[in-house]
């Protein structure tokens, strides 16, 4: 009710085109039965930005550390240590 309005997403929240204007390394750990949106759409749009992995998880949804939390934990420590 906060970033959805039955129009869609709220305009004033919209940060998509934006993406590219990041200074900073961003990683995505992204579930690859995601309800909201597929991993190649979010790759698409992380791909924008310069600094940017992108893992999928499988058999996991929106919140993939709650459906596959060894494999996120893996996924973030190796994030880090690179």
């Amino acid at each position: 009710e906060n970033t959805i309005t039955l129009k869609g997403f709220r305009k004033d929240l919209f940060i998509g085109d934006k993406l590219n204007r990041l200074q900073v390394p961003v990683r995505f750990i992204w579930g690859d039965k995601d309800a909201f949106e597929k991993p190649k759409t979010g790759k698409e749009k992380a791909s924008t930005i310069k600094d940017y992995k992108f893992e999928v998880v499988e058999n996991a949804g929106h919140m993939p550390w709650l459906d596959q939390p060894e494999k996120c934990v893996l996924l973030i420590v190796q994030m880090l240590e690179n």
